[in-house]
């Protein structure tokens, strides 16, 4: 069961001259019988139990799975399990009593077996721990004394630990770990001590300090090692020094009795088994630093098993052009072509008895035939193309032919072993040449294996001493190794060889291997092993390579063909170097003399950083690091990659720290002089790393050098200097390091100036009209043109204009450049004080311009004055008939209590059409009178006059009681726009009249009624003529409308009050006491007999057009009768009305509205009692509305019926509280109170 505790902390002092370390207990996993443990990536916790099984457990103690596996004959896999390894998706585990080491998928699924029992190769006794690093499985082959290396797919590689003297042998050792830097640490039970191997197995060390280790756990930054005499688990580093140590004798927490295997994560978290107490508790540590390594060492190379395919053969030869691999079956005497595990060619020919094979670039075959002792050239389906030779030792004849190759020259060499040669062929089998020497005075004695690398060297292995004899591309001996030297250099029975790159591989019989040496015959590595598992040989034949990592081996023994895969590890970059340069840093290493490298990768971290980033990936063996910080330490790795294989990291690293950059002088200073400045250009030899150029000019009164600026171009002008003067400058370059170079001298003198530097052109200036002063603070009264006459940028220019005695404060421009030779178009703008008003008559005023700036701490200024005219508020010019509108001062309290006066007389039948009239005839009432204007602009060509007219304001027309066509469509239009009636004025080249705003098409229809309406923007305008002030409305309403249809087609001038108001706004006039005299509705209807009711019904038809037309159209439409209605209410024709709301409610009987609407006629007809009828009718039909029973309270009450009229008035206010407030006085007429 499991069982978490309660957390303990414990602080403890470290043994070592590092910090103290926290250790907390975090809980404990009972299980009966513990002994070695694992975890992944995932958290999960995996222990191997003398069940025998392995346990999983999750993070939190939960017991996920058991693994106990029966093989095919249903017995257990696992017998006595000890390590554990958990890597990827696998879980590797050894088995002391079978031998072996048996490995899992995740789900517990048996994968594969690797090993037996025994000392040899791929053999076992009491293997005890395990460990996988990058896909490579080393084993504590503890009763061997020895550690194994395989791949993830079973290969034997490598042996560790028993080569050597003293203690770099091993004895017993009883587990093994590997570091981020690929160093192999094992414990030696004997000796009882942790030593640490290189990837190669050469001996590099060892730690001590623990009394009897036992079991490893490796983190990214050190080594945990149990101590099972002290009972305590103590970390070191990589160097052996401890960091601190943990535990004791007992049974609390963090404390043992029988330490076994241990375990350990990225997380800080320590896993330790007891196997007395028979727990497994789980420690919390520090988390481990991350490693420095940009990545880790990449493990040695390693060979992966690919397939197997179960055909036997003999000779094999690769077919690139095809990838076919052809191999001879000596029983059958047949040749089989083999692709993905499948025979694809199966052929035997007639009397042949085939002992070797090899495939050209055509894929055409190449034998030789043990019957005839000929060379056969076959095609791909066996068909004989060339025979050649006979048995002999002649040239061209042959004796035991063992070996053949084609060269990428297409020439064919034949092992002939017992002539002792190799026969050189072309490919028409033409004899050419034949080797025949070895090294010294030694014939090639038996050879039988022969292949080439890429430089073209031969590489001949001699049956009869078992040695490789290296011949250069001519066939002269360069060089012998392998035979029966001792140690690994040994070949026991070496029977076929192949060059894989830059390395030659040597298939021997006699240990069952395939060692591999350098292409100068130094030793790198072996793999293979006697047996029948994967990677295993009983009797090897031959071995073929496909491409540089991928190659075959025939094994007759097993008969089969193994497919196998290389994973290269090129050795890590040495010899790094790091030299210092100006901002840079140049790094060299020792280059690879390898085909398979593919490129270098370079990492670099900074001083205070705490990771290596990629800053490069190059082919070369040289880089230099530019833009660097000065002062600043580097740091550097270098990683080399394989193609298809590993990257190896440098384990060293170079440091070195950039200089600050210097830079060198200006070259080529030149100085160019004008009136007001000098310019100065110069070279330089290399502008990285310059920061700017300073430039110094020599003080004129002691000569020492001021410092006048700084430019980053190279070339740099003073301004603002006198002319006609002699100066002497300096000039350095400064480097980003804020270095500066020497100072160069030059120079120069100014020229005489012959103009100003800055000019003042007035390109246009306009006179004022005070009645529209405001205009001018936004669009100006003129336009200004300001010239850089220098060579030099003006900035911070500024402009100030004033009008004297009518501006308070001049109006300044701010430019913040002026580029030389360049000129600016600036609109003059002015804000005007009141005193502008008070100008009676047109007066010529003063104008001036002033320009200033400041270069060189000293203000250069300039000015220029102007005289324009100042117009009295009357004035205006018709080049712009929008400004017109700053004459209609709708809002002037003179105009708005005249107009007022009049419209409010006709409120009963009140309309824009009926307001408009009563005013035109209050005025013709009150004698006003129209002046022909004797200059009308109008009567001169448009556009082409600056003739300046007098306009009078509304109030001055009212009191004159007369003005010309101008004054009068002010003066009306005026009024009419005070009264919110929108117009529009009207003009013509020479003439000028008005229209105003009935309503919109929307709800008047679209009808001019025979030309009286005009239809503009979706409104109905009624056109008329003020000038005709004095007759009727009706008359000028006629004349306006048929001007309006006459000067439409030819193009009338619209101008938009609304719009002009946006641009001239309204004059803002002086008060007055004066009004103009009060009218009385009586005089106007006297005089204008019944023309404002003609008016209304004019009007009336006029809205009701469209209703009548939907009747005609359908007679049943109950809406427009009742529009009809509501018309005809609304201009006081109740009976009219009442009989369309009647005629309403016959066809839409269900209408509350219209039932509400008849009620308002009755009442208005003062017919109450049939106006409650109306209004019940219309609460029985919608009762949710308030305003009903507001209309039907007020009836109520006009009969007396207080109580109904209370009750139906307090029912209406709870449906809309606001109405209390709306008929307030109804509201305390009933209720009392609000």
């Amino acid at each position: 069961m499991y069982r978490f505790l309660l957390s303990l902390a414990l602080f403890l002092l470290p043994t070592s001259l590092y910090a103290t370390h926290q250790v907390r207990f975090v809980s404990e996993i009972p299980i009966e019988k513990p002994l070695h443990v694992a975890s992944d990536k995932d958290g999960n916790i995996y222990v191997t139990s003398k069940d025998p099984a392995v346990l999983v457990y999750s993070r939190d103690g939960k017991l996920l799975r058991t693994i106990q596996v029966k093989d095919s004959e249903g017995d257990p896999v696992l017998k006595k399990p000890t390590g554990i390894a958990v890597y990827g998706d696998r879980i590797y585990v050894c088995d002391r009593s079978k031998d072996r080491v048996a490995v899992f998928s995740k789900n517990g699924d048996l994968l594969d077996t690797l090993g037996e029992g025994g000392s040899g190769s791929k053999q076992f006794s009491y293997p005890e721990g395990i460990f996988v690093y990058q896909g490579i499985v080393y084993v504590a082959d503890y009763g061997n004394d020895r550690i194994q290396a395989f791949s993830d797919s079973g290969v034997y590689l490598q042996t560790i630990g028993r080569a050597g003297l003293g203690e770099e042998l091993l004895k017993s050792p009883t587990d093994v770990a590997v570091d981020s830097r690929g160093n192999i640490y094992v414990v030696d039970g004997d000796s009882r001590q942790v030593k640490i191997y290189r990837q190669d197995g050469g001996y590099a060390g060892k730690i001590a300090g623990t009394v009897k280790p036992f079991s490893l756990a490796m983190t990214e930054d050190g080594l945990f090692v149990t101590d099972i005499e002290n009972y305590n688990i103590s970390k070191f580093n990589f160097k052996g020094e401890r960091f601190f140590s943990f535990g004791t004798l007992g049974s609390g927490k963090v404390q043992f009795k029988e330490l076994w295997g241990i375990a350990a994560d990225s997380n800080g978290r320590v896993y330790a088994v007891d196997t007395d107490k028979k727990t497994l508790q789980i420690i919390e540590v520090d988390r481990p630093a991350t490693s420095e390594l940009p990545l880790n060492v990449a493990p040695p190379t390693s060979v992966q098993w690919v397939r197997a395919v179960n055909q036997s053969a003999g000779k094999i030869a690769w077919d690139r052009k095809n990838g076919i691999l052809y191999g001879i079956d000596s029983d059958k005497k047949s040749i089989v072509g083999l692709k993905n595990e499948q025979v694809v060619k199966n052929f035997n020919i007639k009397d042949v008895n085939p002992g070797s094979v090899a495939v050209d670039a055509n894929g055409m075959l190449w034998l030789f035939d043990k019957e005839s002792s000929q060379l056969l050239k076959l095609d791909q389906d066996g068909k004989l193309l060339l025979s050649v030779g006979a048995s002999g030792s002649r040239e061209g004849y042959f004796s035991k032919v063992s070996d053949i190759l084609i060269s990428k020259e297409g020439l064919i060499y034949v092992a002939d072993t017992r002539n002792d040669r190799i026969q050189v062929f072309n490919p028409d089998g033409v004899f050419m040449s034949a080797f025949t020497r070895g090294t010294g005075a030694s014939l090639l004695e038996s050879p039988i294996s022969i292949d080439q690398d890429f430089k073209g060297n031969f590489y001949v292995l001699l049956g009869s001493r078992g040695s490789v004899v290296v011949l250069s591309p001519t066939g002269e001996p360069v060089g012998e190794f392998g035979g029966k030297a001792s140690g690994v250099l040994k070949l026991e029975e070496p029977i076929a060889l192949a060059v894989a790159g830059n390395e030659l591989m040597v298939l021997d019989a006699g240990s069952s291997s395939v060692k591999v040496f350098t292409l100068l015959g130094e030793y790198k590595r072996e793999f293979g092993a006697k047996g029948v598992g994967k990677g295993d040989f009983r009797k090897p034949e031959s071995i073929s390579v496909a491409d540089f990592n991928r190659f075959f081996v025939s094994d007759s023994g097993n008969a089969r063909v193994q497919e196998f895969i290389a994973t290269y590890t090129a050795a890590p970059p040495r010899g790094i170097a790091a030299t210092a340069g100006m901002r840079s840093i140049n790094l060299s290493w020792k280059g690879h003399d390898d085909p398979f490298v593919d490129s270098y990768r370079l990492f670099r971290k900074k001083s205070g950083e705490a990771d290596y980033r990629e800053i490069a990936v190059i082919k070369e063996n040289s880089y230099k690091d530019s833009d660097l910080l000065p002062d600043v330490s580097y740091s550097y790795r270098v990683s080399v990659r394989i193609k298809s294989g590993n990257e190896s990291i440098s384990v060293e690293s170079a440091v070195a720290v950039p200089l600050k950059f210097t830079p060198k002088p200006p070259t080529s200073l030149k100085a160019e002089s004008q009136e007001w400045s000098v310019d100065l250009s110069w070279s330089a030899d290399a502008k990285a790393y310059i920061d700017h150029y300073t430039i110094y000019r020599n003080s004129e009164k002691d000569g020492s050098p001021i410092l006048i600026g700084t430019t980053k171009d190279l070339f740099y002008t003073e301004g603002g200097l006198d002319s006609f003067k002699a100066y002497t400058y300096l000039v350095s370059a400064v480097s980003i390091d804020g270095v500066e170079s020497e100072r160069v001298p030059v120079n120069i003198s100014t020229i005489v100036a012959t103009r100003p530097p800055l000019e003042i052109d007035i390109i246009e200036m306009n006179d004022i009209f005070s009645n529209t002063y405001k205009i001018y603070e936004n669009e100006g009264i003129g336009k200004v043109r300001l010239t850089n006459n220098t060579r030099n940028e003006i900035v911070a220019l500024k402009l100030a204009f004033t009008v004297k005695e009518y501006m308070d404060f001049p109006t300044e421009v701010e430019i913040k450049s002026l580029p030389p030779k360049q000129a600016t178009d600036l609109t003059l703008k002015a804000v005007f004080n009141n005193k502008i008003l008070d100008v009676t008559e047109d007066t010529p005023v003063q104008t001036e311009l002033k320009a200033s700036y400041f270069e060189n701490q000293k203000q250069h200024s300039f000015s220029r004055n102007n005289t324009i005219n100042l117009y009295e508020k009357h004035r205006m010019m018709w080049t712009n008939k929008d400004r017109v509108a700053t004459f209609v001062t709708s809002k002037d309290p003179v105009v708005l209590e005249f107009t007022r006066s009049v419209v409010t007389q006709y409120a009963d039948i009140g309309s824009p059409l009926v307001y408009a009239a009563a005013i035109y005839d209050y005025l013709g009432l009150t004698g006003m009178t129209y002046l022909q204007h004797p200059n009308n602009p109008y009567q001169i060509v448009e556009g082409k006059t600056n003739f300046v007219d007098y306009v009078q304001y509304p109030r001055e027309t009212l009191k004159r009681n007369s003005g010309v066509c101008t004054d009068l469509v002010v003066l009306f239009a005026a009024s009419l726009e005070g009264l919110g009636i929108k117009t529009m004025l009207l003009g013509t080249p020479d003439h000028l009249f008005i229209m105003f705003a009935v309503g919109p098409v929307s709800e008047l229809g679209d009808s001019t009624m025979n030309g009286m309406f005009a239809i503009h923007d979706g409104i109905v305008w009624v056109p008329f003529e003020p000038t005709m002030v004095g007759s009727s409305f009706m008359k000028s309403w006629e004349a306006g409308s048929k001007e309006y249809y006459e000067w439409k087609e030819k193009g009338i001038e619209i101008t938009d009050l609304g719009k002009a108001w946006g641009r001239y706004k309204p004059a803002t006039l002086a008060a007055t006491e004066w009004r103009a005299q009060s009218a009385k509705r009586g005089d106007i209807d006297s005089r204008y007999t019944s023309e404002m009711v003609k008016l209304n019904k004019m009007k009336l038809k006029y809205t009701s057009n469209r209703y009548f037309a939907q009747i005609n159209s359908n007679p049943s439409d109950g809406n427009a009768y009742h529009q009809l209605g509501i018309i005809y209410g609304e201009a006081g024709e109740l009976d009219d009305a009442g009989k369309y709301l009647a005629k309403a409610q016959s066809i839409l009987p269900t209408s509350a509205e219209i039932a509400n609407n008849l009620g308002n006629i009755y009442y208005l007809k003062k017919d109450y009692a049939s106006a409650c009828q109306s209004y019940e009718k219309a609460v029985e039909l919608d009762s949710s509305d308030p305003y009903i029973l507001v209309n039907l309270s007020i009836c109520y009450l006009k009969m007396d019926k207080r109580e109904q009229a209370t009750e139906i008035f307090r029912k209406a206010a709870g449906k809309d509280p606001a109405l209390l407030k709306k008929y307030k006085s109804v509201a305390i007429e009933l209720l009392g109170s609000m």
